[in-house]
């Protein structure tokens, strides 16, 4: 059976998230990658963005999302914006990574993984 994804890779945005006081002073660089499972089959024969999700609506929501909340824990933000795509009817699955680069002096970056 084939399977049909929507890949967004390394969104990035200015978000307020973080635990400790240092976070919490100014935004911080944030990356975001999703992919979604859908069924584009309907799209590949009409050739009409109706037909399948629209990844720049995606981005959209995932933005306003961002930089419009102010989290303490990836884990919670990562939660909301799935649930946000959950809610377009034809996505069938998301998987999203939240990754905050250049966090810690000894690692290049921190991420969490919310899969379906």
């Amino acid at each position: 059976m084939t399977t049909y994804h929507i890949s967004i890779k390394d969104l990035e945005v200015q978000a307020l998230i973080g635990a400790h006081p240092h976070e919490r002073q100014a935004p911080q660089p944030l990356k975001i990658s999703l992919e979604i499972e859908t069924d584009f089959t309907k799209a590949i024969h009409t050739d009409h963005l109706t037909d399948t999700v629209d990844y720049d609506q995606i981005i959209t929501i995932i933005t306003k999302i961002a930089t419009q909340t102010s989290y303490t824990l990836l884990e919670s933000l990562a939660n909301e914006m799935r649930d946000e795509i959950r809610a377009f009817p034809m996505v069938k699955t998301c998987s999203i990574k939240l990754e905050k680069p250049n966090i810690s002096p000894i690692t290049k970056s921190i991420s969490i993984i919310i899969r379906d």
